[in-house]
Protein backbone atom coordinates (compact mmCIF):
# COMPACT_ATOMS: atom_id res chain seq x y z
CA UNK A 1 0.00 0.00 0.00
CA UNK A 2 1.36 3.17 -0.85
CA UNK A 3 2.10 5.83 1.99
CA UNK A 4 -0.32 8.87 0.95
CA UNK A 5 2.03 12.03 1.01
CA UNK A 6 -0.02 14.16 3.78
CA UNK A 7 0.74 10.75 6.19
CA UNK A 8 4.45 10.95 5.29
CA UNK A 9 5.05 14.29 5.83
CA UNK A 10 2.66 14.94 8.93
CA UNK A 11 4.75 12.10 10.16
CA UNK A 12 8.18 13.45 9.33
CA UNK A 13 7.14 17.02 10.76
CA UNK A 14 5.52 14.82 13.79
CA UNK A 15 7.50 11.72 14.66
CA UNK A 16 9.84 12.99 17.44
CA UNK A 17 6.66 15.09 19.25
CA UNK A 18 5.03 11.47 19.04
CA UNK A 19 7.46 9.72 20.80
CA UNK A 20 7.75 11.73 23.81
CA UNK A 21 4.50 11.87 24.28
CA UNK A 22 4.28 8.01 23.92
CA UNK A 23 7.86 7.74 26.18
CA UNK A 24 5.92 9.71 28.56
CA UNK A 25 3.29 7.48 28.85
CA UNK A 26 4.95 4.76 28.95
CA UNK A 27 8.41 5.12 30.63
CA UNK A 28 9.96 3.09 27.92
CA UNK A 29 11.73 3.95 24.61
CA UNK A 30 11.46 0.94 22.62
CA UNK A 31 7.83 0.55 23.54
CA UNK A 32 7.25 4.23 22.43
CA UNK A 33 8.92 3.52 19.47
CA UNK A 34 6.18 0.34 18.56
CA UNK A 35 3.91 2.52 19.55
CA UNK A 36 4.37 5.52 17.37
CA UNK A 37 4.94 2.76 14.50
CA UNK A 38 1.61 1.03 15.55
CA UNK A 39 0.21 4.92 15.38
CA UNK A 40 1.62 5.38 11.60
CA UNK A 41 -0.15 2.33 10.86
CA UNK A 42 -3.52 3.27 11.93
CA UNK A 43 -3.16 6.93 10.27
CA UNK A 44 -2.92 5.24 6.79
CA UNK A 45 -6.38 4.33 6.77
CA UNK A 46 -7.31 7.88 8.00
CA UNK A 47 -9.32 10.50 5.81
CA UNK A 48 -6.96 13.16 6.37
CA UNK A 49 -9.01 15.54 3.88
CA UNK A 50 -11.81 15.53 6.23
CA UNK A 51 -9.26 16.20 9.04
CA UNK A 52 -9.45 19.99 10.87
CA UNK A 53 -6.81 19.46 13.19
CA UNK A 54 -4.07 16.99 11.87
CA UNK A 55 -1.42 16.82 14.84
CA UNK A 56 -4.34 16.35 17.57
CA UNK A 57 -5.41 13.58 15.71
CA UNK A 58 -2.32 11.92 15.35
CA UNK A 59 -2.39 12.52 19.36
CA UNK A 60 -5.53 10.74 19.36
CA UNK A 61 -4.36 7.73 17.70
CA UNK A 62 -1.30 7.30 19.58
CA UNK A 63 -3.09 7.58 23.03
CA UNK A 64 -5.72 4.88 21.78
CA UNK A 65 -3.01 2.83 20.73
CA UNK A 66 -0.64 2.95 23.63
CA UNK A 67 -4.56 2.25 25.89
CA UNK A 68 -5.47 -0.55 23.66
CA UNK A 69 -1.94 -2.32 24.36
CA UNK A 70 -2.36 -1.50 28.51
CA UNK A 71 -5.97 -3.19 27.80
CA UNK A 72 -4.37 -6.31 26.05
CA UNK A 73 -1.08 -6.67 28.29
CA UNK A 74 -4.17 -6.90 31.51
CA UNK A 75 -6.06 -9.61 29.83
CA UNK A 76 -2.87 -11.16 28.61
CA UNK A 77 -1.60 -11.82 32.47
CA UNK A 78 -3.96 -15.29 33.16
CA UNK A 79 -1.10 -18.31 34.28
CA UNK A 80 -2.32 -21.46 33.99
CA UNK A 81 -1.13 -23.49 36.47
CA UNK A 82 -0.40 -26.45 34.27
CA UNK A 83 2.26 -24.77 33.33
CA UNK A 84 4.46 -24.49 36.28
CA UNK A 85 3.59 -27.30 37.73
CA UNK A 86 6.95 -29.02 36.98
CA UNK A 87 7.94 -25.68 39.17
CA UNK A 88 5.72 -26.35 41.56
CA UNK A 89 6.26 -29.94 42.34
CA UNK A 90 10.34 -28.68 42.48
CA UNK A 91 9.70 -26.38 45.06
CA UNK A 92 10.45 -26.56 48.69
CA UNK A 93 7.57 -27.47 51.25
CA UNK A 94 6.33 -23.82 52.37
CA UNK A 95 4.11 -25.54 55.37
CA UNK A 96 5.35 -24.38 58.31
CA UNK A 97 7.43 -26.49 60.97
CA UNK A 98 5.13 -27.51 63.42
CA UNK A 99 7.07 -24.84 66.09
CA UNK A 100 6.66 -21.98 63.59
CA UNK A 101 2.82 -22.84 64.03
CA UNK A 102 2.93 -22.71 67.51
CA UNK A 103 4.24 -19.25 67.38
CA UNK A 104 2.10 -18.08 64.94
CA UNK A 105 -1.23 -19.68 66.95
CA UNK A 106 0.51 -17.84 70.00
CA UNK A 107 0.57 -14.55 68.20
CA UNK A 108 -3.28 -15.19 66.93
CA UNK A 109 -4.14 -15.61 70.59
CA UNK A 110 -2.55 -12.81 71.43
CA UNK A 111 -4.02 -10.62 68.86
CA UNK A 112 -7.11 -11.21 70.17
CA UNK A 113 -6.25 -10.87 73.70
CA UNK A 114 -4.55 -7.54 72.87
CA UNK A 115 -7.99 -6.78 71.27
CA UNK A 116 -9.98 -7.19 74.37
CA UNK A 117 -7.56 -4.66 76.45
CA UNK A 118 -8.23 -1.76 74.00
CA UNK A 119 -10.37 0.90 75.24
CA UNK A 120 -14.03 -0.27 74.85
CA UNK A 121 -14.87 2.22 72.65
CA UNK A 122 -11.51 2.07 70.40
CA UNK A 123 -11.91 -1.80 70.76
CA UNK A 124 -15.84 -1.48 69.12
CA UNK A 125 -14.68 0.05 66.21
CA UNK A 126 -11.59 -2.03 65.67
CA UNK A 127 -13.40 -4.84 65.85
CA UNK A 128 -16.47 -2.93 63.42
CA UNK A 129 -13.91 -2.18 60.66
CA UNK A 130 -11.61 -4.91 61.11
CA UNK A 131 -13.64 -8.06 62.12
CA UNK A 132 -17.06 -7.30 60.53
CA UNK A 133 -15.79 -5.46 57.48
CA UNK A 134 -17.60 -2.48 57.87
CA UNK A 135 -16.79 0.36 56.05
CA UNK A 136 -15.83 3.85 57.87
CA UNK A 137 -18.82 6.07 56.53
CA UNK A 138 -20.80 2.91 58.21
CA UNK A 139 -18.80 3.03 61.17
CA UNK A 140 -19.17 6.80 61.73
CA UNK A 141 -22.89 6.59 60.72
CA UNK A 142 -23.32 3.76 63.99
CA UNK A 143 -21.28 5.13 66.67
CA UNK A 144 -22.35 8.89 65.47
CA UNK A 145 -18.70 10.04 64.94
CA UNK A 146 -16.81 11.66 62.70
CA UNK A 147 -15.08 9.43 60.13
CA UNK A 148 -11.74 11.34 61.26
CA UNK A 149 -12.11 10.15 64.63
CA UNK A 150 -12.88 6.76 63.36
CA UNK A 151 -9.96 7.02 61.47
CA UNK A 152 -7.85 7.84 64.74
CA UNK A 153 -9.17 4.64 66.97
CA UNK A 154 -8.53 2.48 64.01
CA UNK A 155 -4.97 3.43 64.08
CA UNK A 156 -4.24 3.84 67.73
CA UNK A 157 -5.53 0.18 67.88
CA UNK A 158 -3.45 -0.85 65.55
CA UNK A 159 -0.80 0.28 67.05
CA UNK A 160 -1.44 -0.96 70.57
CA UNK A 161 -1.85 -4.26 68.98
CA UNK A 162 0.79 -4.80 67.21
CA UNK A 163 2.94 -3.31 70.51
CA UNK A 164 1.22 -6.06 72.62
CA UNK A 165 1.98 -8.65 69.88
CA UNK A 166 5.29 -7.71 69.18
CA UNK A 167 5.97 -8.34 72.87
CA UNK A 168 4.46 -11.63 73.64
CA UNK A 169 5.86 -12.98 70.17
CA UNK A 170 9.87 -11.69 70.72
CA UNK A 171 9.35 -14.09 74.18
CA UNK A 172 7.83 -16.71 72.46
CA UNK A 173 10.46 -16.57 70.03
CA UNK A 174 13.00 -16.44 72.69
CA UNK A 175 11.84 -19.41 74.82
CA UNK A 176 11.68 -21.25 71.74
CA UNK A 177 15.25 -20.52 71.06
CA UNK A 178 16.50 -21.17 74.26
CA UNK A 179 14.62 -24.38 74.33
CA UNK A 180 16.22 -25.63 71.41
CA UNK A 181 20.21 -24.93 73.02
Amino acid sequence: MPIPKKVHQLFTKRRKALVALAYQRCRSYSDAEDFVQECFARAMNVHWDEVEKPDAMLATILLNVIRDSKRRSRHSAVVFIDDYADTIKASPDLTPSPEQHLVHKEALSQAFDAIATLPSKRQQIFRMRRIQGMSRSAIANATGMTIGAIEKHIERGLQDIRWAVDKKVKSAKRALKDSET
